[in-house]
């Protein structure tokens, strides 16, 4: 597995509580390779963080965004709405 894929494995073990301490040191050596491995790490494992995300997540309108989206999309260019009129009206059925 290559370490793009890894480290975020190891990182919910982590967050899950269920690394061992042999796993534990290959996280180690990758946050202390940069200053921005060790930002990243900060912030995907700051509960306030996660929570406040997480608050922002489930309060999201998706029908709301959706109406922003066409809404957007009426107002582009005459030649964009050609190709966009078909598209919409398969989204609003």
């Amino acid at each position: 597995m290559q370490h793009f894929e890894r480290i975020p494995k190891l990182i919910a073990s982590h967050l899950r509580g269920d690394i061992s301490p042999a796993e534990r040191q290959e996280p180690d050596a990758w946050i202390n390779e940069s200053e921005a491995n060790r930002s990243f790490f900060a912030q995907v494992t700051n509960e306030q963080l996660l929570t406040d995300k997480i608050k922002q997540y489930m309060s999201y309108d998706a029908e709301s965004g959706l109406n922003k989206t066409l809404r957007d999309m009426d107002s582009a260019a005459p030649e964009r709405k050609r190709v966009l009129e078909p598209c919409q009206k398969t989204i609003r059925r």
